[in-house]
């Protein structure tokens, strides 16, 4: 079986990606959780917060 990379499905999974992010960051903030993305990114890296973003 031969896998062939495709654009279109590619685009497509990153678009569906960031709605299920956003969709559990909308919830989290609704229940009172703090969702900082960059900050959580930031403090992995070694607290830079531009390689956060």
């Amino acid at each position: 079986m031969k896998n062939q990379f495709s654009i279109s499905k590619a685009v497509l999974a990153g678009v569906n990606g960031t709605i299920a992010m956003t969709l559990f960051m909308f919830m989290g903030n609704l229940m009172g959780i703090q969702m900082n993305v960059p900050g959580m990114l930031a403090s992995l890296f070694g607290g830079n917060l531009v390689i956060g973003w």
